[in-house]
């Protein structure tokens, strides 16, 4: 049994959490905490739980080993050292923080601690890239040495709330939506180092001056490439949130991935094109859950999730800087697979 506390409440990711918290019997919610009352009180009585408008008083009284996070985008930092601090693991939303400055510090304390900081990057865990990762892993790919993705989304700007259109509590459009996709780009290509370079802009279609609805980041190193297209342009007649994409471009083949239609067609040296059988995939939060009550590391470990907030970090510093580039380098890049 894992006793799990919910502290930020604000994105409505909050229901993965509540997910598994109502699917499974080894999981127990002890308690939630949010500065809105509002919404503190909502999720305290759907889970029969105390609530507190203070995450403070929260880790006083309660001894969680795990804190669920899903508050306003600038505040998570906060949060998550806390959390540390009170000696426990962290599962969050993305983006874990909003600043490189923050992340340096939430590295240093859960290596310091000993304990597990992983964000929910449930691209991971979508069907279609289980299936594609298999081929992968099976090398009918081949070596992955270029890789472009989109990830649109609907802004539907009239149930944002406040705090989204704000620089200081949003963190900016690279930060939020890219890290994802730079997930598995480095998963794919195993880059341990390169530079990233960034751009993101404000569209007369945003409500809010200055508020970054589109950008790009391109993803450099080790032989590989990746581009990476995020927006909140997606046009509200779609049937889809956003229709993400992937291609996986290797030396043996081409796989292509749609998630929204879930499929995923390759292509190869020796075959023409095929749709690819996708099989079901995994909840957000399971994988993690999973891990710990098996007594072992998540497969997104506190290593893979510090790399991939700090790349999105850079690509983020890079489009507010002009485009200037950020060399970035990780020590510790992911297993190729057997694929180099």
């Amino acid at each position: 049994m894992i006793d799990i506390a919910l502290i930020g409440l604000a994105h409505p990711h909050a229901a993965y959490y509540v997910r598994e918290i109502e699917t499974r019997s080894d999981i127990r919610c002890v308690a939630v905490s949010d500065p809105d009352r509002r919404l503190c009180d909502e999720y305290a009585a759907r889970l029969r739980v105390p609530g507190y408008a203070q995450h403070t008083d929260l880790l006083h009284e309660h001894s969680p080993a795990v804190i669920g996070v899903a508050g306003i985008y600038g505040q998570r930092h906060t949060v998550v050292l806390d959390a540390l601090l009170a000696g426990a693991h962290v599962l969050a939303d993305k983006p874990l923080c909003t600043s490189l400055d923050q992340l340096d510090r939430i590295e240093l304390l859960a290596a310091q601690r000993g304990k597990m900081v992983a964000l929910m990057l449930e691209k991971r865990s979508y069907p279609a890239t289980l299936a594609a990762r298999a081929l992968w892993e099976q090398g009918e790919i081949g070596d992955v040495v270029s890789i472009a993705a989109t990830g649109p989304h609907k802004l539907n700007p009239v149930t944002r709330p406040s705090w989204f259109w704000e620089p200081n509590a949003y963190g900016g459009v690279l930060t939020d939506l890219a890290v994802h996709d730079i997930d598995l780009a480095v998963l794919f290509t195993g880059m341990s180092r390169g530079t990233v370079v960034g751009v993101a802009g404000s569209s007369t279609y945003s409500p809010q001056r200055g508020f970054q609805d589109y950008g790009s980041l391109l993803l450099a190193g080790d032989d590989a490439v990746a581009t990476i297209e995020a927006h909140w342009l997606w046009p509200e007649g779609s049937p889809w949130h956003g229709e993400y994409r992937m291609r996986l471009t290797g030396t043996e083949g081409v796989a292509e991935l749609n998630w929204a239609e879930n499929t995923v067609d390759l292509t190869t040296r020796k075959a023409p094109p095929l749709r690819v059988a996708v099989g079901p995939g995994k909840r957000p939060a399971e994988p993690f859950f999973d891990a710990v009550l098996a007594g072992r590391a998540p497969e997104v470990s506190t290593a893979e999730s510090i790399r991939a907030s700090r790349i999105a970090l850079l690509a983020q510093r890079s489009a507010d800087h002009h485009g200037a580039p950020q060399p970035w380098s990780m020590t510790n890049a992911p297993d190729r697979g057997g694929r180099r």
